[in-house]
């Protein structure tokens, strides 16, 4: 469980950096609690990488519902689920920024 914690925050934390999305995507392809995760919520991690990179997360989580992405998030581990609240946050902070 500790490997899968500390491979979970790495991805995040090489996530928050990257600026390539292809890189990203193998990033979460290769974690094992994105492979923990149903194969619809899989899915919808990886466009949620997408559109933060694209800076579409503000219209992507209003298409989805923040229901959904709760339910998602409820699947990973309360740590992992933390520091992907974080990250999501961040980027539709900078979102909201550049839209100014």
């Amino acid at each position: 469980m500790r490997a899968l914690l500390t491979c979970f925050c790495l991805l995040v934390l090489l996530v928050c950096i990257s600026a390539d999305l292809l890189a990203t995507l193998k990033m979460i392809h290769k974690s094992p609690a994105f492979h923990q995760l149903p194969p619809s919520e899989q899915v919808l991690l990886v466009e949620l990488m997408a559109e933060a990179e694209a800076d579409q997360l503000h219209a992507y989580v209003n298409h989805i519902g923040m229901d959904r992405l709760i339910a998602m998030m409820a699947h990973l581990p309360e740590h992992e689920a933390s520091l992907l609240l974080k990250y999501l946050n961040a980027e539709l902070q900078q979102e909201s920024h550049h839209g100014n």
